[in-house]
C-alpha cells in the first residue's frame, strides 16, 4: 500500500482520533491522504458527475487536510463509531456530507479551502499509519 501522507499540522488532530480508535479497539486503514492537483483532477473526472471527488482546487486533501480510511473490518457500526470518534476531535467526517462520504475525514470545522490556501496548505507533509 502506498504511503499516506497529510500535513503535520493536520497530523495532531488525527493522532488525538488515532487515541480514541485505540481505546475503543477500533483498528483503520488510512486509504487516501495529500493528492496533488492532478491526482484530484484525475479523481474528479472519474467520480465528480456521482458527487464522490470535489473539483481540483476544492478539496481538502489537496491541502493535506484530509484522510480517507476504512475500518477493520469495515462494518457499517464500526465506520459510524469511527466517524462520531473523528467528530468529537473537531474533525468533519463525510458521513454527514450531503452525499455521504463515510470514508472521509477533514479538517472543515477548523479551516475554509480559501484560507488553507491563502496560508500555503500543505506545509510539511508526514506519514500515518
Amino acid at each position: 500500500m502506498p504511503k499516506v501522507l497529510v500535513d503535520a499540522e493536520f497530523a495532531e488532530v488525527l493522532a488525538e482520533w488515532f487515541s480514541l480508535l485505540e481505546q475503543e479497539g477500533i483498528s483503520i486503514v488510512p486509504t487516501s491522504g495529500y493528492r496533488t492537483r492532478e491526482e484530484q483532477n484525475r479523481l474528479f473526472k472519474r467520480l465528480g458527475r456521482l458527487g464522490l471527488a470535489a473539483a481540483p482546487g476544492r478539496s481538502y486533501h489537496e491541502y493535506g487536510l484530509a484522510l480517507d480510511f476504512v475500518t477493520v473490518p469495515r462494518t457499517p457500526e464500526l465506520m459510524r463509531r469511527a466517524g462520531e470518534l473523528a467528530e468529537s476531535v473537531g474533525l468533519r467526517w463525510g458521513g454527514r456530507f450531503r452525499i455521504r462520504d463515510e470514508v472521509h475525514v477533514d479538517a472543515g470545522n477548523f479551516i475554509s479551502i480559501e484560507e488553507a490556501r491563502a496560508e500555503g496548505y500543505p506545509g510539511e507533509l508526514v506519514e500515518v499509519e
